[in-house]
């Protein structure tokens, strides 16, 4: 949940790639027109644990997402998108809006409507799919 704050304090954009260095977790962004650059000590352990407690693991753009649950934009007030177990062509995961039949890659969801939410796993089933991760 820091990560992502101090990613959204210096400006980092959703689709900004954040790079490891050592222990530490690297982004840029902009502040006020000014270049910013981040160096989060310890972040690359935290992305990895949550890499390992992940049911269907992603990592994108220095974000981790679990693929088995459901998924919001604006901290989960927005659409919740489901991954359909499928991928496109270069490997990225395509999700769909619940009920809905049109399909999007997570990248392209990110890229719109920024970083997603995992929505409370009481709240829906986890989605699955014969894909291997």
């Amino acid at each position: 949940a820091d990560w992502e704050r101090w990613l959204s304090e210096i400006g980092a954009g959703a689709a900004e790639d954040t790079r490891p260095a050592g222990y530490a977790q690297l982004a840029f962004g902009t502040r006020a027109g000014v270049p910013v650059r981040l160096v989060a000590h310890e972040v690359p352990r935290l992305l990895h644990a949550a890499y390992q407690e992940a049911v269907r693991p992603y990592c994108l753009w220095g974000r981790v997402y679990d693929l088995a649950r459901p998924l919001a934009e604006n901290g989960g007030d927005g659409n919740h998108w489901l991954f359909l177990g499928i991928r496109d062509k270069s490997g990225m995961p395509l999700l769909s809006v619940r009920g809905r039949t049109e399909v999007c890659t997570l990248e392209n969801i990110v890229r719109h409507s920024g970083p997603l939410t995992p929505v409370d796993a009481d709240a829906s089933p986890p989605v699955t799919g014969d894909d291997a991760d």
